[in-house]
């Protein structure tokens, strides 16, 4: 509004001047009313780009590939998708993001050949890459993702609902619990490997994001006793 303010007040500043020289010369001004509304023109339109640029972007506009990058890089912990976000999601899928850029190929080609993800609603497919990334390491290879993206699918429990952010602090807790009840139950050396694949000597050194991919392999664990 400032600036909308700031342009109007020099509009007019600049046709009593206008009006000023034409009473003093001869000349027609009208060359420099032209200028003055081309200027106008070039202004309002930055100021439109402006409001562009901040704008949200709604999920509906993205495609699959965009759609699973969101899900890779974000994993569910955000509101509205801005223009950062799509900053970070077209890096990645240009390769910028090499560390990642493999689990986003996987998990498109996963989705990319499921025709029931074809009649799905962007934020349903959104929801259902969490679904399965927080599944990742206990799924090999496509085959296993398809069936488990299959049946998740068919149980109908993906809906088009925006995620609920997880509160960190009950995800450190639950990750914490489950090491001490791996150390408790024997499996001390286990509970040290999932730290480590995480480049951790201590719980409190994983990455937030990184904590749901700890809960999942140390229930696998106690699972599997």
């Amino acid at each position: 509004m400032e600036l909308k303010q700031a342009i109007k007040e020099n509009t007019l500043a600049l046709r009593q001047l206008i009006t000023l020289l034409q009473s003093q010369h001869s000349a027609p001004a009208h060359n420099l009313e032209s200028m003055i509304d081309f200027n106008m023109q070039k202004k309002q339109s930055v100021i439109e780009n402006q409001v562009n640029i901040s704008a949200n972007i709604d999920i509906d506009s993205l495609d699959l590939k965009q759609i699973v990058a969101l899900a890779v890089l974000f994993k569910g912990d955000f509101e509205q998708i801005s223009q950062q976000h799509m900053e970070k999601i077209i890096a990645a899928i240009q390769g910028d993001n090499i560390e990642q850029l493999p689990q986003i190929n996987a998990l498109y080609m996963t989705l990319a050949n499921l025709e029931p993800v074809t009649l799905l609603p962007n934020m349903a497919v959104h929801n259902l890459c969490i679904e399965v990334l927080a599944n990742w390491t206990n799924l090999n290879g496509i085959a296993e993702r398809c069936e488990y993206a299959l049946s998740l699918i068919e149980s109908k429990k993906i809906t088009a609902n925006q995620p609920k952010k997880t509160d960190p602090q009950i995800l450190f807790s639950q990750a914490e619990q489950l090491i001490l009840q791996l150390a408790k139950n024997g499996l001390r050396n286990e509970a040290v490997g999932i730290l480590n694949q995480f480049n951790a000597k201590k719980l409190g050194q994983v990455s937030v994001e990184n904590l749901p991919e700890v809960i999942s392999i140390a229930k696998t664990l106690l699972n599997n006793q």
